[in-house]
């Protein structure tokens, strides 16, 4: 419930948790074993157990563990399943911190934000590694939350260090998102002897496994982009978009929450540059709003320059990359809608419905409608310009 609120604090929940399903269903089914571009390279990995570009091999995990499913049913089933557990895996993620915020009611909400973002729709279920680096930022947001509010088992404190660190070898993120667990644990003193054993015991064995795929052989490469992006030329990667869309355009585009609205925006009438304004004003609100109603503002603020780093860092402004941010976002954009919602219809029960009751004392219903809307706004868009893969074969 909002700072101030009159409304009820946790409205029914199983209808928007069918609803939340619902929508990460219908968008794995629509977008299950898509290829992409680099996708040949992963396919290259998990069939040969190498690749010729040394920098892809630094994702090697996930390919390395498909290599028997890829011979036997190929490569779009085996990534699309395996990728598919990984979604649901983070919807689960989602569901525990929101949990852990205090907030169950936003568990639906940002499932629902999630699954149907852009990002999800064009690269949840394809053949890419972009999947595992979602769940892993978002698992370490959780093992934050968990570990500053409580303190496991010693033995359940080992395997999230040791899960942890297997992320690293499914995508480099991980490196950024693991320095914020370590940090922020060690701030709020907090950090244990079990979850280091279990990240170095884990980081050991993945070293050696990354000897034998020849993974070092990626460093110069890594190496010499990274110079180029910090030193040469860090304000034009990042701020005047030259690798990619402007980056403030990039961000309306990946965390989209003005659907209902761009159709005013998109008018001829209205032009461009202001619509670009409108709606980043209105995406700022609604998250400033968000963040002023989340009792754990600050720890996602202190997540934010691990993950922008790696933005930074990547040097292209485009979805895929920029939705690591989404532990940052998704929980303060669906707060802030929420509360937005609440205001509204507490506005309404006062002036107009005094005795008002069933829908309008759930405000999440309110809330999940909007974001419903924002889903089928991105669907309508993408699907058809991507292509179902299964009836496609692109």
């Amino acid at each position: 419930m909002s700072r101030g609120s009159i409304l009820p604090a946790v409205p029914k929940m199983p209808s928007l948790l069918v609803a939340a399903m619902g929508v990460a269903a219908a968008e794995i089914l629509l977008n299950f074993g898509r290829l992409w571009s680099d996708s040949g390279w992963y396919i290259r990995i998990a069939e040969t157990g190498n690749a010729p570009d040394a920098a892809y091999r630094i994702r090697f995990m996930l390919p390395l563990m498909l290599s028997p499913v890829v011979r036997v049913f190929g490569a779009q089933i085996a990534f699309g399943l395996a990728n598919t557990i990984f979604w649901v895996a983070t919807l689960a993620v989602i569901y525990k911190c929101s949990k852990l915020i205090g907030r169950a009611d936003l568990g639906p909400l940002a499932v629902i934000f999630y699954s149907s973002s852009v990002a999800m729709i064009a690269y949840g279920a394809s053949v890419l590694t972009d999947p595992p680096a979602y769940f892993f930022v978002g698992l370490s947001l959780y093992v934050v939350l968990l570990l500053s509010e409580s303190a496991p088992p010693s033995r359940v404190q080992l395997f999230l260090g040791m899960f942890l660190t297997i992320g690293v070898f499914f995508h480099p993120v991980t490196f950024f998102s693991l320095a914020f667990v370590l940090g922020a644990l060690l701030m709020r003193r907090k950090l244990s002897v079990h979850l280091l054993a279990g990240i170095g015991l884990m980081m050991l064995l993945g070293i050696l496994i990354a000897l034998g795929m020849r993974v070092y052989e990626a460093l110069p490469q890594i190496l010499s982009s990274l110079q180029y992006r910090v030193i040469v030329s860090p304000s034009s990667e990042l701020f005047l978009g030259r690798a990619g869309p402007p980056l403030p355009e990039v961000v309306l585009w990946s965390f989209g929450i003005t659907a209902p609205l761009d159709l005013i925006m998109k008018n001829p009438h209205v032009p461009f540059a202001w619509g670009t304004i409108v709606r980043l004003a209105i995406f700022l609100c609604i998250l400033v709003l968000g963040f002023h109603e989340l009792r754990v503002s600050r720890t996602l603020l202190e997540y934010l320059p691990f993950l922008a780093g790696y933005v930074v860092l990547i040097g292209v402004n485009i979805e895929r990359y920029l939705f690591v941010l989404w532990p940052v976002l998704v929980f303060p954009i669906t707060a802030g809608l929420l509360a937005i919602a609440e205001n509204l219809i507490s506005m309404i029960r006062q002036r107009l419905m005094r005795n008002g009751g069933g829908l309008l004392a759930n405000p999440s219903s309110y809330a999940a409608l909007y974001l419903l809307v924002q889903a089928f706004a991105n669907s309508v868009v993408l699907i058809p310009l991507l292509g179902v893969p299964w009836l496609t074969n692109s």
